[in-house]
């Protein structure tokens, strides 16, 4: 009797020291960039009548399961390899936004976009100099973080995304610790996942663009993971002259501000072209609030 019962409190030991295996399994959805920026500032950026379509939205209802940091001008080519201490040093100089996909009663997707107002520098006063109103904006926004733009989509696209990705991280023999979503990298990948694995490995997957003559985005899921090496091959692809499929395939990776002529127009222009767009877009949406408000109180 008491050699079973040896053996099952020995069988039990061993149940238990097997268990912590489990319990390090890492959630998915934990692994994207987290949104402290947008939690820190929530009570300023939801005040109420922020948002036009919903002016009775506030902090207290942020689902902070659907904002996704998303950065862009990454030089993620000027690299010959990458590491993750490469891409954690690329991604602290890049700039970076937040999406917000909110739901509407009237069965509605909003998306909305998040930026730190930039920098008024020195030489961005003088090529606005003309611009009085402007200049103002800038410089009474800036280090603030700002709603800088609401629009109307189909649907929740980066939601999809984010289901999708955390599918992916699930069903993969790869372990994962860490995804960073980047836009705009060249004109044929205008979204794309850096996949950190548990050896600190980079993969990258295609969310969003075109690759070897096919599309992709979310209806057209591409499941190849690619190297720096190939990324940078497929980035080469990409015929500059073709215009208009760039801006076909600009519009689902919402950039803020409603950048997405902005990337195109700043490599003609200069950052300023980015600065002034931003500020006119708040300034737009101070105006919509206004008319709103007084559209109620008639």
């Amino acid at each position: 009797m008491k050699k079973i019962l040896c053996s099952l409190i020995a069988f039990c030991m061993l149940l238990v020291c097997s268990m912590p295996v489990y319990a390090e399994i890492v959630d998915p959805s934990s692994l994207f960039d987290d949104a402290d920026d947008i939690k820190e500032h929530a009570e300023e950026i939801f005040q109420e009548g922020a948002i036009v379509a919903i002016p009775e939205f506030t902090s207290k209802d942020v689902d902070y399961e659907r904002v996704l940091k998303i950065y862009y001008n990454v030089d993620l080519f000027d690299l010959d390899n990458i590491d993750e201490n490469s891409a954690n040093d690329l991604l602290e100089k890049a700039e970076y936004y937040f999406t917000l996909q909110v739901d509407t009663e009237d069965g509605k997707h909003l998306d909305l976009g998040f930026q730190k107002g930039a920098e008024l520098t020195d030489e961005i006063r003088e090529r606005l100099a003309d611009c009085t109103e402007l200049i103002e904006s800038i410089e009474a926004e800036e280090g603030k973080w700002l709603l800088t733009s609401e629009r109307e989509v189909e649907k929740s696209n980066y939601d999809q995304f984010k289901k999708d990705i955390i599918k992916f991280a699930e069903n993969s023999k790869t372990k994962y610790k860490k995804i960073h979503v980047i836009n705009e990298l060249s004109g044929n990948l205008l979204s794309v996942a850096m996949l950190v694995t548990e050896n600190s490995e980079i993969q990258f997957k295609i969310i969003n663009g075109s690759a070897n003559g096919k599309k992709i985005d979310y209806d057209h899921p591409d499941d190849n993971l690619y190297t720096l090496k190939e990324l940078d091959e497929i980035a080469s692809q990409f015929d500059p002259s073709d215009f208009s499929s760039m801006l076909n395939g600009l519009e689902p990776t919402t950039q803020p501000s409603n950048n997405n002529t902005i990337i195109i127009a700043s490599a003609c222009a200069g950052a300023v072209i980015i600065v002034a767009a931003a500020a006119v877009t708040v300034i737009c949406i101070k105006k919509k609030k206004a008319k709103a408000a007084a559209e109620l109180s008639e």
